[in-house]
Parts: structure tokens; sequence; C-alpha cells
């Protein structure tokens, strides 16, 4: 009798300062970007069946969860993909717009001033004023069309530069992905939940989802499939390659997202 009271005092500690360290580690990753709250799982033991019916042994531990919804998590992630596409469009919209300023050193008014010119030359075809004027105009018309252009091709070059970055990290975290999916169904395959290591993924594909939008479809072993349109990015614990390519025309100025399968490069569809 008094093995058997001992057993259950000590499952019942042993239960418990798990659950104290489960909670303080909450408290310790309170503004840990990621995390997951965690809670402990417990259950009865078995009671021991005697003549006068069954006696408590007590309370185990079955497992630590974490608090999850995947429904919430996609939605966080497909939100983020839209923000940072919104954000990137914004950008490139502002940087158009002081590109082509208005007013007087606008290109509207560098033209009209031009037309202008040629009406007062055509009303007076010999006065020498208003042929300077008209080619002044058109000096001043010229270079602003020059350094609109300079401009643009600066502007191209550095989208192609942040492409190719975007690129790279891409891969990068498409590949740390694959690594987390191995050590996951590793683990999960001993019958407990690596939280950890599922906070990570999921901070991973958040990540991924500033660059380009995904979607996931997991696996019965853990691992989580992660599809860019309808081109597979990331399979169980293999990692394929995302690159930049020019469209069917050979435009270089056209660049299309493209995957790299085992050698196989299929354009991702933009719907």
């Amino acid at each position: 009798m008094s093995n058997g009271l001992l057993n259950v005092g000590t499952r019942a500690l042993l239960t418990n300062q798990t659950a104290l360290q489960t909670v303080g580690n909450n408290i310790a990753n309170v503004n840990t970007v990621g995390y997951s709250r965690q809670s402990v799982v417990t259950q009865a033991v078995q009671g021991q069946y005697t003549g006068a019916g069954y006696i408590g042994k007590g309370v185990e531990l079955v497992t630590i969860e974490r608090a999850y919804s995947s429904f919430l998590t996609q939605q966080a992630q497909l939100t983020q993909s839209v923000a940072s596409a919104d954000t990137a469009r914004a950008s490139q919209m502002m940087t158009l717009e002081d590109l082509f300023p208005s007013g007087a050193n606008g290109l509207g008014t560098a033209v009209n001033t031009l037309l202008n010119g040629f009406s007062d030359v055509a009303t007076s075809p010999s006065d020498m004023t208003a042929r300077s004027v008209v080619l002044q105009s058109a000096d001043d018309m010229a270079t602003r069309f020059r350094d609109m252009a300079s401009k643009l091709d600066d502007l191209a070059y550095g989208t192609r530069r942040q492409l190719a970055d975007s690129v790279t990290a891409i891969n990068t975290l498409a590949t740390r992905i694959a690594s987390l999916n191995e050590q996951i169904a590793r683990v999960q395959g001993t019958g407990q939940s690596p939280n950890d290591l599922l906070d990570a993924r999921d901070q991973l594909l958040t990540d991924l989802s500033s660059y380009v939008q995904v979607t996931t479809v997991p696996a019965k072993d853990g691992t989580l499939g992660v599809f860019v349109g309808s081109q597979p990015l990331v399979l169980a614990t293999r990692a394929n390659t995302v690159t930049l390519t020019n469209d069917a025309f050979g435009d270089p100025s056209q660049l299309k997202l493209s995957i790299n399968n085992g050698g196989l490069v299929t354009e991702v569809d933009e719907t």
C-alpha cells in the first residue's frame, strides 16, 4: 500500500514538474517570433483492480502539444504574401511617380512648350526669336527624355537585382524547410510532436511568403510539401531551385519565375 501511494505521489510530482517547466518555457518565449504556446496533456493511469473495485494509480504525462491552427497559420502566410506584394508594387509606383513629375519640371510642360513654339513659328515663319525658342524647347524636351530614359534603365537594373536577391533568399529558405522536414519526420516517427521544429518551419514559411505566394500540402510523416503556383518547391526532404528566365520571346526585360525540378525547368504560372 505504501509503495503504491509513493508511486502515485512520484508520478504526480514529475507530471506537474513538467507542466511548470512548460509554463516557464512559455513565459521565457513570450517575445520570441514564431513561438507557439505549449501545454501538457495528461491522463489518468489505468487503475489496479482489487476485490473491492479499481484503485487509481495517479496521473501520467501523455505529450506536450502546441496551440496551433493550420487554417489561421495559412491565412497569416497568405496575408503576408499579399501585403509584401502590395508594398513592393507601391514602392515601384512611387519611384515611377518621381520620374514623371508634374508642373514646370514635368515632361508634359516641355511638350506643350515645344508645341506652342511650333504654333508661333507657323504664325510668324520669319520671326527669328520664335525659331530660337523652338530650338531651345526641342533641346530641353530631348534632354528630359534622355534623363528619364536613363532613370528608367537604372530602375530596371535595380529591379532585376532585387529579383535576383529574392531568388537567392527563396532558395535558401526552401533548403532550410526541406532540412526541417527531415528532422520533423525523424522525431515524429517516435510518436511525439517536435513543437520547436514545427514552429521554426512555420516561421520559415511565413518568411518565404514575403517573397512569393505558396501553398502547402501536409504528408502523413509530418513533412510539408510547398508549392509555388502548381510547381513543387519543396517535396518531403528535397528542395528544388527557383530561377529567373526570359519570356517565350527571349525578351531579357520580361523575366519569369521558373522552378528547376531535377533539371526540368518549368515556368511558374501567374495564377
